[in-house]
């Protein structure tokens, strides 16, 4: 991978730097993401797309909705967890060689397990806030639209650096939990302007591949739906098929989408955390 950023992950960058580097580590090392991510998720993708499929299809009681969508939801998240531990074993093992260099499945595993725990948790620990916070929200919703104008923001405000180095923090220092939480938010607060820039643009990305990639299982699902609703509505005998195909790609493409986020949240704390350091230094 010539021309690759090199090993020098914790290095100052400007918000352009930053969007940049992040671009550039998704595009060289695009095939080990799709070749490693696909083979890490495919159980969670396969009972994603058949619990969509059977959903389309209204085989569903309104009993076994809910319970099929918690154990969809489940499976979503414990795959979420294990592709963001797999993202950040490949960045830790881009900053030590400048690249990545072809491994086994079972090196892979053994770089992930580390990984995993302080993901997780702190994952965790993010999905219970954003669900409070949305619960406070819809509370304002039902209150007054005028106190919900007015907190909306403030959330904003203080989930922004909450989401941007909480948990590369926890991952890539050696810290308690409670100092990565009250890093997270000295560090965000003081370069709030350029997070709120890099999560703009990562979000527009990740928006654009979730389109594109989930568009054709939107609309085939829509089709099948409306089909098997109707009574003179037929398709191809295919087209269950083609509808559990297509949502398979969806599932694949939202996890990608969110490595997006990651890379670009990864590199941005890299960016901030030498600046921090280069500002202690210049001040002794």
């Amino acid at each position: 991978m010539a021309g690759s950023v090199s090993g020098a992950f914790f290095k100052s960058r400007s918000l352009l730097g930053c969007i940049s580097v992040s671009f550039k580590f998704l595009s060289d090392n695009l095939l080990q993401l799709l070749k490693w991510g696909v083979a890490l998720l495919l159980p969670v993708a396969l009972v994603s797309a058949l619990y969509g499929l059977l959903r389309s299809m209204a085989v569903f009681e309104s009993t076994g909705v809910l319970w099929a969508g918690i154990v969809s939801c489940l499976f979503c998240i414990a795959g979420y967890f294990c592709f963001t531990a797999l993202i950040y074993a490949f960045l830790k093992r881009f900053s030590q060689d400048g690249a990545l260099p072809a491994f086994s499945l079972k090196e892979v595993g053994r770089w992930v397990a580390p990984e995993l725990k302080r993901v997780s948790v702190s994952g965790l620990f993010i999905l219970v806030v954003l669900a409070l916070c949305a619960a406070v929200v819809f509370l304002l919703c039902r209150w007054s639209v005028y106190t919900l104008f007015a907190s909306v923001p403030v959330l904003v405000v203080c989930l922004l650096p909450l989401w941007g180095y909480m948990m590369n923090i926890y991952v890539w220092e050696d810290v308690s939990f409670g100092k990565a939480l009250a890093k997270s938010f000295r560090l965000g607060f003081s370069t709030w302007g350029t997070l709120l820039a890099v999560a703009l643009v990562s979000l527009g990305v990740a928006v654009w591949v979730q389109v594109v990639f989930a568009l054709p299982f939107v609309l085939s699902s829509l089709a099948f739906g409306a089909s098997v609703s109707s009574a003179s509505g037929e398709l191809p005998s295919f087209f269950p098929v083609l509808v559990f195909v297509f949502s398979f790609i969806a599932v694949c493409a939202v996890y990608f989408s969110m490595a997006v986020m990651v890379v670009f949240s990864a590199f941005q704390y890299g960016s901030a955390e030498t600046c921090r350091k280069e500002r202690l230094t210049e001040t002794a």
